[in-house]
């Protein structure tokens, strides 16, 4: 497996597949957005984290970079009351719900720090199901950059966990961590982390703090 690093010094969302279409969705906050394409209606969906005093978002496309719309009937789960988060399991029979969470969590290493980021894969070779996800180390940190950057920091390893094929949600087996944080190179964390398909094989796709390119002279 390849490992390809996303050093990023500041993003902006953007929902769009034209490098000439930059346009920011309508303006607003849409944080950590998940893209996936919906057979049923034939449209595109943006899920986000929290923003615009709501703590789920979902934006609608049919072509990703046209016409885009915000909902706002998405059913909203609580804020939480602690730093630390685990990664939960809701299904809907429809993309804009209303979703049912299940009442155990998918990952939950509340010692490490807890977990965020998941991103699923399916593999078409070998028909098998994954998801990847991150430990949330750095939410245990004692200041610095992203809460993590003063020596020695805490590890925010990239699990990756086999899925059933059928649900695409029901844990296989144990996760593996395949890529832990290196301070040199990577600043305080490695996050939000994907899995593709690269030639013959597969890569992780994640996104890195690159630290010394922030420090102005």
């Amino acid at each position: 497996m390849v490992s390809l690093g996303l050093h990023i010094l500041a993003t902006a969302v953007s929902f769009s597949l034209h490098a000439t279409a930059r346009q920011s969705l309508q303006g607003v906050n849409f944080p950590d957005p998940s893209v996936t394409f919906d057979p049923h209606t034939s449209r595109w969906f943006a899920f986000a984290t929290q923003g615009n005093d709501k703590n789920d978002q979902v934006a609608t496309s049919a072509d990703l970079y046209g016409e885009r719309s915000l909902f706002t009937n998405l059913g909203l789960l609580p804020v939480p009351d602690s730093s630390h988060h685990c990664i939960g399991v809701a299904t809907s029979p429809n993309i804009t719900g209303p979703y049912t969470a299940r009442n155990h969590p998918f990952a939950c290493p509340l010692s490490e720090g807890g977990a965020i980021d998941a991103s699923g894969f399916f593999d078409q070779q070998s028909r098998s199901r994954w998801v990847v996800y991150k430990v949330d180390g750095s939410s245990k940190g004692t200041g610095g950059h992203c809460g993590n950057g003063d020596p020695p920091g805490f590890d925010t390893p990239i699990m990756m966990q086999r899925v059933s094929s059928e649900d695409g949600i029901t844990p296989l087996d144990v996760p593996v961590a395949i890529l832990h944080r290196d301070a040199d190179l990577d600043g305080p964390l490695v996050e939000a982390p994907s899995l593709i398909r690269h030639g013959v094989g597969r890569a992780a796709v994640y996104a890195v703090l690159l630290v010394p390119l922030l420090q102005l002279p």
